[in-house]
């Protein structure tokens, strides 16, 4: 991981040599770190011969710059040597030096380092291909080949019903297209549905949520792949109310599964303004239902949490996943 922690910390990008024509872009992504926040950035720019420039500029006071991407492209017609440094207020480190070809890329990710990604642009003669479909149940002829001779041609007789066309599956330019209400299918290797949106988390304190309140930023997402659930979000209470008794996350998007292997649970991260708490809070998900009930770590074991526990002003982030029912 690359990390500027410091207002004179930034990382360099300069070339061992001028270009021929055109200058190198730069593409950054990065992660703003502080004791209270997690911003996510980008910055883009370009190379300038020798001479070096900002790919990542320096955080502001308090936070930590944690560099998740960063990607030089060589477009110039020649081949050029890309150097990659680390700048600590003039003292400068030598990050990364590789010579690029036309059209390869350097490219660091966190996690995984650098490489270097060559061109995959094919030398091949003029490409042409055909395909045909001359009916829901008809033939089709393919042929392809890079110097446009027929390479294979081979009638298909397809048994697209009239419920299952291609113009209902894939949508014009936008990949694989789910109907909006699921078509659940008890098949262990069909894909049934995919979905991406929006949910609100909540708490409640024995079922009852008199009271509470949230700030403005509360709020989850979700993606939903098959049966498989993903979820995210923030919980930020403005009052805690006056409901009473055990503590529970509420809202999921979909019902969880009801056999036990299904169940799931979570930490709660960067939680503040509980009390009483020995160690970390957990939620665990009930079955056939959409809460969670919330807990902390004992001594021995994990107590769930009350209201008690809460303040007006407690919140938490989490992230999890579970199989829903269908």
């Amino acid at each position: 991981m690359i990390i500027l922690d410091a207002t004179t910390k930034t990382v360099e990008v300069l070339l061992a040599g001028a270009v021929a024509t055109t200058q190198l872009p730069i593409v950054a992504a990065y992660v703003d770190v502080s004791s209270t926040t997690y911003v996510p950035g980008e910055s883009d720019t370009a190379t300038n011969n020798t001479t070096a420039v900002t790919a990542v500029a320096a955080p502001g006071a308090g936070n930590q710059r944690h560099v998740k991407l960063l990607a030089i492209n060589n477009v110039d017609t020649a081949t050029a040597t890309v150097i990659v440094r680390y700048n600590n207020n003039g003292t400068t480190r030598i990050l990364a030096r590789a010579g690029l070809t036309l059209n390869d890329t350097l490219q660091y990710s966190d996690g995984e380092g650098w490489r270097i990604f060559p061109d995959v642009t094919p030398g091949l003669a003029n490409p042409s291909a055909s395909i045909g479909l001359t009916a829901v149940n008809g033939t089709a002829t393919t042929a392809l080949r890079s110097d446009g001779a027929q390479a294979l041609s081979q009638a298909i007789a397809p048994t697209w019903s009239a419920a299952h066309t291609f113009s209902e599956l894939i949508a014009a330019s936008k990949g694989i297209s789910f109907p909006a209400v699921q078509v659940a299918s008890a098949g262990a290797n069909d894909l049934d549905d995919y979905e991406e949106g929006t949910w609100t988390p909540a708490v409640a304190f024995g079922g009852l949520t008199t009271g509470i309140t949230y700030e403005a930023s509360t709020g989850g997402a979700y993606v939903k792949v098959g049966r498989l659930v993903f979820i995210s979000g923030k919980v930020n209470l403005t009052s805690k109310g006056s409901a009473t008794g055990t503590a529970t996350l509420t809202g999921l998007p979909f019902t969880i599964a009801n056999t036990e292997p299904a169940r799931g649970g979570c930490p709660l991260a960067e939680y503040e303004n509980f009390s009483s708490l020995v160690d970390g809070m957990t939620a665990h998900f009930t079955l056939n239902d959409t809460i969670a009930t919330i807990y902390f770590g004992g001594a021995t074991t994990v107590v769930a949490m009350a209201d008690t526990n809460f303040a007006n002003t407690s919140k938490f982030y989490f992230s999890a996943c579970y199989q829903a029912t269908a």
